[in-house]
């Protein structure tokens, strides 16, 4: 038997394409050659820019930590969660499976799902349960600012201790919701073949990971930002532009910038979800892991390359829309200006002197 994930899979399919066999082999052909391309060349620069330049985020929010907000509580929180995403996902799944063969021509290559049985169940359940946390994470700073918006007065009474306890409440509902039905992920073997994947007979499992990790929260997400941006078009037409340090502007702004950060996670992440959905639907269905089953599963790597293109977005969204990272990085630059323009002036002084 052979696992599902080899460093020659992209060279056997072509090959069987050359020959004419199957149809389907030249799209799939195709469509692997696009995925290790875009994962060898493409996606170590995205996530390279996305890991620093969240990190950099962070380190600003933490360096202004005093006097935090409930929004920027739940902002480091995800921020910090989308580090661990990247980590595990890009740089230890997708890279070093789809990326580095292909560059390397198959001969360098490593599989963190199939090391182990173990590994496998470790890895898959981990990545889902950290893109469940971020979700939940966003669900809860949304409904936070739905609460705010519409009911003001009874929200007033709510301090940085209550957004701790909800992050606490996101992350006790993820390990819950998340972790018993991945937990059951293993290698499973099927046609000779084996992958990283729930047994035939955990539907119930299947229905509770679709659910509490891809549908529930994009849904809730979506509900909750259609009611803000009503609400936001509403206040922008009774706000003054030239009254900007009033607390009515500080909370304009936050809504904006959480309904910006929502629409960039429902712009990256819905076609993630469904095309998992797809994959899982083609498995269960056909029972065995033919072409198509395998085009779907070349076009979930697809969407979780798009899927990070969600970090990037939020990183511009939160330097042009958070004041502080925004003072952060102007202090950085120009401190960084004003030594090299000392080094340059020194080195021009000192040429000026042996002349």
């Amino acid at each position: 038997m052979q696992f599902d994930d080899t460093p020659r899979e992209l060279r056997e399919v072509c090959e069987k394409g050359l020959h004419g066999k199957y149809g389907v082999d030249e799209q799939l052909c195709a469509l692997l050659s696009t995925i290790g391309w875009s994962t060898a060349y493409i996606l170590p620069v995205i996530c390279g820019f996305g890991l620093i330049g969240t990190t950099f985020v962070i380190i600003a929010m933490v360096h202004r930590s005093k006097g935090f907000a409930r929004q920027l509580i739940y902002l480091l929180c995800m921020l910090i969660t989308s580090v661990v995403i990247n980590i595990l996902i890009s740089w230890l799944w997708l890279i070093p499976s789809k990326g580095i063969p292909y560059a390397s021509n198959g001969t360098v290559y490593f599989f963190i799902r199939y090391t182990t049985a173990s590994m496998c169940t470790a890895h898959y359940a981990t990545s889902i349960l950290t893109v469940a946390l971020y979700s939940n994470v966003l669900l809860v700073a949304s409904l936070d600012r739905f609460m705010t918006i519409f009911f003001p007065t009874k929200t007033i009474t709510l301090t940085n201790r209550h957004a701790m306890i909800a992050v606490g409440i996101a992350v006790c509902f993820s390990c819950v919701t998340v972790l018993p039905p991945t937990l059951e992920v293993t290698w499973v073997p099927v046609d000779d073949i084996i992958f990283c994947g729930f047994p035939e007979d955990r539907l119930a499992s299947i229905t509770a990971h679709l659910l509490f990790s891809l549908l529930m929260q994009p849904i809730l997400i979506g509900i909750f930002n259609v009611l803000l941006y009503y609400r936001l078009t509403v206040l922008c037409k009774k706000h003054s532009p030239d009254d900007k340090h009033s607390n009515s502007h500080r909370q304009l702004r936050a809504s904006l910038t959480l309904f910006l950060l929502s629409l960039a996670y429902l712009a990256f992440s819905m076609p993630l979800a469904i095309s998992t959905i797809v994959t899982v639907v083609l498995i269960r269905r056909d029972g065995q892991l033919d072409d198509g089953v395998h085009v779907a599963q070349g076009v979930v790597f697809l969407m979780w390359e798009i899927f990070f293109l969600r970090e990037l977005a939020n990183i511009v969204i939160i330097v042009r829309q958070v004041p502080l990272v925004r003072s952060f990085m102007l202090r950085i630059i120009q401190k960084n200006s004003r030594k090299s323009q000392d080094s340059v002036s020194f080195a021009t002084k000192n040429s000026g002197q042996k002349k």
